[in-house]
C-alpha cells in the first residue's frame, strides 16, 4: 500500500486491494481485474464505493456486501456479477500495462486504499 493521491495515507479499512492483474496472457479486457479481500471480521457494506484508476476510469460498486474474510474480483470485461466476481462492463482495457494506480474509495469519497504499481510484468500484488 501507498499513500493516496495528495500524500495523505487513506483510513484504515478491512477492506484492502490485494491484487491487480494488468497484463494477463490473451486480451487485456477479458483478463484485467482487482482483487479485494475483507481482512475484518464483520461485513463490510460496500454500496456506492469506487474504484478508479489514475485516468479516473471509475467502477461504481452495486448493491454489494463483502463478507468476513471473503474475496471479491472486480473484472474489467462485461460479465454477471456474482459475491465473488463483479463486471466493470467495460470494452477497453483499463490497468495500464506500464504502471497505474488503483484508488478503492467508500461512497462518501474517503480513500480506503491505494496500490500502485510499476508495470513491466503480468500482475502486481498491494
Amino acid at each position: 500500500m501507498v499513500s493516496g493521491s495528495g500524500g495523505v495515507a487513506p483510513i484504515p479499512a478491512d477492506v484492502q486491494l490485494k491484487k491487480i492483474v494488468y497484463n494477463p496472457d490473451g486480451d487485456d479486457v477479458l483478463g484485467e481485474y482487482v482483487e479485494l479481500t475483507n481482512v475484518g471480521g464483520s461485513a463490510q457494506n460496500m454500496t456506492g464505493w469506487t474504484l478508479r484508476d489514475e485516468a479516473s476510469h471509475i467502477y461504481t460498486f452495486p448493491s454489494f456486501s463483502l463478507a468476513a474474510g471473503a474475496t471479491v474480483k472486480v473484472w474489467v470485461r462485461d460479465g454477471t456479477s456474482t459475491t465473488a466476481n463483479l463486471y466493470w462492463g467495460n470494452g477497453s482495457a483499463i490497468w495500464n500495462n506500464g504502471g497505474d494506480t488503483a484508488y478503492l474509495e467508500d461512497n462518501q469519497g474517503t480513500g480506503i486504499d491505494v496500490c500502485a504499481y510499476p508495470g513491466g510484468g503480468t500482475e502486481a500484488s498491494c
